[in-house]
């Protein structure tokens, strides 16, 4: 199998065969899944990709790994699992950091994925369910249907129309555990990993036929409170099926591809964060909130019912009336595109009235500040910052850069005061 290595945001180096194969594959993947933003553009020899972090199976022997355009530590790949994740991927015991990092993404989401199957298969076994079945046999091993048997007991009176229960590892949660463990084996590289995955697969349906249909729908199911012993690999499972991209359509053979649009990962990021830095204020005595994302009202063309909206990234609010708007933007920030993103965030926080508006990039840099001068109407300041996104531990990293934000609303918004900054 060959790899090929890319960065974000730079021209591949690869061969010309190589580069073109890609080229077209992403464009393929573009029609198929209608990304945000475009995957590819570029000369099909010198493709720059965009907006794709994670690994895609270009052809049977060629793989793509790309990496993230910022200039993430060793372990970047952990960032994006828990950032993926609704809860802590790593529910079920500690991620193992040293062992993921420098690991392809689909080897990281291996290699944790097998420890928690393992770990809840070791110590809660297979996640059995009770069947009920009605059947006709000799042998009265169930509820008797005596209606239907007395109807037919003078033809067959040795055959009993009954109810029967048995414990089976067929349901609905264990093929969904077992098609993910199967579709990272046929996916990872490392042989001892596609190993442990094969067998656990097997382990979590004994006896069963080892390649279960999935139904996608299972991703959006809380796990029954009596499995809690799987809730470390359930929020892993439900991660990949709900969040990344099974690209290939003809089963495992050539592996799972994935690779994730990283732009949601910022959002989700600046969520968490702002939830943290509404706690924050909160504990300092104020009535700060932090709500989900909302469109609001903005221009509407006269004559006319068309009203279109805006939505902001995040929203803090101070006693109910926003007092802080902010934009997520997966991007470089250059000159020119910190003067496009002030204008557009400085058009949402006025519609707002929010007194303060922050740009957020993945990269990690110091805030950089401008003020309004001589307006009369919000924002008075605007704010663009790094919140080193490759860098983010679940449970930490929220703490960390809720914690900035929060002084940033403090500083820039006249927060204590109420007034204008």
């Amino acid at each position: 199998m060959k790899r090929v290595a890319a960065v974000e945001e730079a021209v591949l180096d690869a061969d010309p065969s190589d580069a073109i194969a890609i080229y077209e594959r992403l464009i393929r993947l573009q029609a198929e899944l209608a990304p945000r933003l475009d995957f590819v553009n570029g000369a099909p020899k010198a493709p720059v990709i965009h907006n794709l972090v994670g690994s895609v199976q270009v052809s049977a022997n060629l793989v793509l790994d790309v990496a993230p355009k910022t200039t993430p530590g060793t372990d970047w790949q952990t960032a994006v699992i828990d950032l993926l994740a609704r809860d802590r991927i790593h529910a079920g015991g500690p991620t193992q950091h040293a062992v993921l990092a420098r690991r392809p993404l689909p080897d990281a989401f291996a290699y944790l994925y097998a420890d928690q199957l393992e770990r809840a298969l070791r110590t809660a076994g297979p996640l059995l369910v009770i069947r009920h079945e009605a059947v006709r046999k000799p042998p009265l091993t169930g509820r008797l249907d005596v209606t239907t048997w007395l109807r037919s007991r003078q033809l067959a009176p040795h055959v009993f129309p009954q109810v029967t229960s048995r414990l089976t590892a067929d349901n609905e949660f264990t093929r969904a555990l077992a098609w993910v463990a199967l579709a990272l084996a046929a996916r990872v590289t490392d042989p001892a990993t596609r190993a442990r995955l094969l067998r656990l697969g097997r382990d979590i349906r004994p006896g069963l036929p080892e390649h279960p249909i999935l139904d996608p729908g299972v991703a959006h199911k809380p796990l029954p409170p009596q499995w809690r012993e799987y809730v470390g690999a359930w929020v892993t499972a439900t991660a990949i099926l709900r969040r990344i991209s099974p690209l290939h359509r003809e089963g495992t053979q050539e592996g799972l591809n994935l690779a994730v649009e990283p732009w949601p990962l910022l959002e989700t990021l600046l969520a968490r964060s702002l939830r943290h830095a509404a706690r924050l204020g909160q504990a300092a005595g104020h009535d700060v909130t932090a709500g989900p994302k909302a469109k609001y009202p903005f221009l509407k063309a006269v004559g006319t019912t068309d009203e279109p909206k805006i939505e902001p990234d995040g929203v803090l609010r101070l006693n109910g009336a926003p007092v802080a708007s902010f934009e997520a933007k997966y991007s470089t920030p250059t000159e020119k595109a910190l003067r496009l993103h002030r204008f557009q965030l400085m058009t949402t926080a006025a519609a707002l009235g929010a007194r303060l508006g922050v740009l957020v990039y993945p990269q990690a840099f110091e805030p950089r500040v401008w003020t309004n001068v001589g307006a009369t109407t919000p924002p008075k300041v605007v704010v663009a910052v790094g919140v080193d996104m490759y860098a983010y531990r679940s449970g930490v990293g929220e703490q960390v850069q809720g914690g900035r934000l929060w002084d940033l609303v403090q500083a820039h918004a006249s927060l204590l005061t109420g007034t204008a900054a």
